[in-house]
């Protein structure tokens, strides 16, 4: 069984999604190829939200849509400065690059407030608070885990895998469950535009 059908499994979905992706536009893009089973992973789940046992929940979109174009990292503008932000100023925090710099941890997913990225030197998972979210000052800038995205994902929802920074304070255990977005609502929040240049005559 492959980590997405487990996935299906675990939160008792059955279904495909409405969403279609060209993907070799978005790694022209990025100049790399994301991993397959990510790319499975937008194949069978529309955009939506995991919830976990304890109440929090991971947000899994595909690319939003800028002038048509898919752009992965258009959704989590936000995120990444603010995590330049935060390394900048604290890098003993985050030794990593950030994307778009070379090798810089790559974002795929968010929480309630922390981006969930991948490490690209091995395709594996980096939970985020940015420094900005801090939920405690004990708490790490960066939690690592050496396991795939769909992989985190069904440990997370399973009881298996704990982020601190994703569940600083678990709640009442329930079942995982799969909350997908209605397609028209996917529709009008993931088509952009993109920053327009405003001409100036002088004469």
């Amino acid at each position: 069984m492959s980590a997405v059908a487990e996935l299906a499994t675990v939160v008792g979905w059955d279904g495909a999604s409405y969403a279609t992706t060209d993907w070799d536009v978005v790694h022209r893009g990025l100049g790399f190829e994301l991993p397959e089973e990510y790319l499975e992973l937008h194949r069978v789940f529309p955009p939506g939200e995991f919830w976990s046992p304890s109440g929090d929940s991971v947000i899994v979109q595909p690319p939003y849509r800028v002038d048509g174009v898919p752009v992965l990292q258009r959704q989590f503008r936000v995120e990444l400065d603010e995590l330049r932000q935060w390394r900048d100023e604290h890098p003993e925090d985050v030794p990593d690059a950030v994307f778009p710099e070379p090798g810089g941890l790559v974002p795929w997913a968010r929480g309630s407030r922390p981006v969930l990225l991948w490490d690209p030197s091995a395709w594996t998972v980096v939970v985020s608070s940015g420094g900005i979210w801090r939920f405690d000052d004990d708490h790490p800038v960066l939690e690592r885990f050496a396991l795939s995205a769909v992989e985190f994902l069904v440990g997370y929802l399973t009881g298996e895998v704990r982020s601190v920074l994703l569940d600083p304070e678990p709640g009442p255990g329930g079942q995982p469950r799969f909350r997908p977005l209605p397609s028209d609502e996917w529709e009008r929040m993931s088509a952009v535009r993109g920053p327009t240049v405003r001409k100036i005559s002088l004469r």
